[in-house]
């Protein structure tokens, strides 16, 4: 009888566990899917408008184009800032990279945005046609990607925000300062050689920012299927509006010349490289290495 009842006792005491583990994990489940649909909610209500995009946006495009006079495909890479006023208007300098020479030009534009976030822009450059592009808007339009809706061009990007927190810019300017510590890189592109042949180029690596205008890094580069590490020493200047120029001396090669444009509080920058017969572009990520006071207590 004594075991008979402690068995009853316990499936009793092990139904009530259960039904109070249903209950709760029913709750659990309510709850998520009432968070589920308020996200699901919110992002069907929100609603976007000209005035998302307002301050300063760094970007970078890359593809080809087909040459309206001679109808051969062109490679192309860019990087710029563009400043957008809130109310449909914009502004701004880029670095374009066309047939391996480097131009350097001023636009302005105008732009629209859709309430779910799509839409479109019109740029005038100083050198070149009009530039039209479609764009869908994420993460409260600090991050837009584009691509190039004129005919011949097969050319998309990305627009980051300089202030990711859509706070304002320095008042006195972007400084040295902008760029400090360690930052991962990739550059991908090609290059013509001393012979004339366009050579197929991948770089990877990392660069030091001292906060000052000096570099120091190393890289492993890829020309044409040959492998060759280096190491780095440069210089960096910055303008108040973020944007910006590089020279780095690698222990192997020619130096390298870039233009900068700085973004997302300068976490990253797009650049592309100047040098003649060159059509390389890339990222600068920011990625501090880890302590040896971390690594040590793991």
């Amino acid at each position: 009888m004594d075991m008979q009842y402690a068995a009853s006792t316990f499936s009793l005491e092990e139904n009530s566990f259960n039904m109070h583990s249903n209950a709760t994990l029913g709750a659990i489940a309510a709850m998520g899917f009432g968070l589920s649909a308020q996200a699901i909610l919110y992002s069907q209500t929100m609603q976007y408008d000209v005035s998302y995009l307002n301050g300063g946006y760094t970007y970078s495009i890359n593809g080809s184009a087909v040459d309206p006079n001679c109808g051969a495909t062109t490679r192309i890479v860019e990087a710029g800032r563009l400043t957008a006023d809130g109310a449909g208007n914009i502004s701004g300098v880029d670095t374009v990279i066309v047939a391996a020479a480097a131009i350097r030009r001023i636009f302005s534009g105008t732009y629209t945005i859709n309430p779910d976030g799509t839409g479109a822009l019109v740029l005038n450059p100083s050198w070149g046609p009009e530039i039209h592009a479609d764009f869908f808007a994420g993460a409260n339009a600090t991050v837009l990607r584009l691509v190039l809706t004129d005919s011949g061009n097969t050319l998309s990007g990305v627009l980051e925000a300089q202030q990711p927190t859509r706070q304002a810019a320095p008042s006195a300017g972007y400084t040295l300062a902008i760029l400090n510590g360690g930052y991962d890189y990739g550059i991908a592109g090609s290059a013509v050689d001393f012979y004339g042949n366009v050579l197929p180029i991948r770089e990877v690596g990392r660069l030091t920012a001292d906060g000052a205008g000096n570099l120091t890094g190393s890289s492993t580069v890829s020309i044409n299927g040959s492998v060759v590490r280096r190491t780095l020493t440069g210089t960096y200047s910055i303008n108040t509006d973020g944007s910006g120029s590089a020279t780095l001396y690698p222990s192997w090669g020619p130096p390298i010349d870039i233009d900068l444009f700085t973004s997302a509080n300068g976490l990253t920058a797009e650049f592309v490289v100047t040098d003649s017969g060159s059509t390389l572009s890339g990222t600068m990520t920011a990625g501090p290495l880890p302590s040896t006071t971390s690594t040590a207590a793991q």
